[in-house]
């Protein structure tokens, strides 16, 4: 396992499952959140830079990734942020 700790976010548990399971398996310390404010929650109650990577859902219910990266953006958390959606192009236009 590497130090690299991550921060995903995803509302969707079998996505969760996927993406934890598959991609990052046993190499890196994933914390997991189901939307938005939960992330934000997560990344409040831990010192800044304790996560090196944040990946988000693009659309979640509570608060979306659009709203939870600019609150990371705004607050210079020390992280790269990955925002990704499982949605076609027409239906985030929605």
């Amino acid at each position: 396992m590497t130090d690299l700790r991550i921060l995903y976010a995803d509302d969707c548990p079998m996505t969760r499952r996927v993406m934890v399971e598959l991609l990052f398996g046993d190499r890196y310390a994933v914390d997991q959140a189901h939307n938005g404010q939960e992330a934000v929650i997560k990344l409040l109650s831990r010192p800044p830079g304790h996560y090196g990577l944040i990946i988000t859902d693009y659309d979640m219910p509570v608060m979306d990734g659009v709203q939870l990266s600019k609150i990371i953006l705004g607050a210079n958390y020390p992280a790269k942020l990955v925002m990704y959606s499982g949605s076609d192009l027409a239906e985030l236009r929605r």
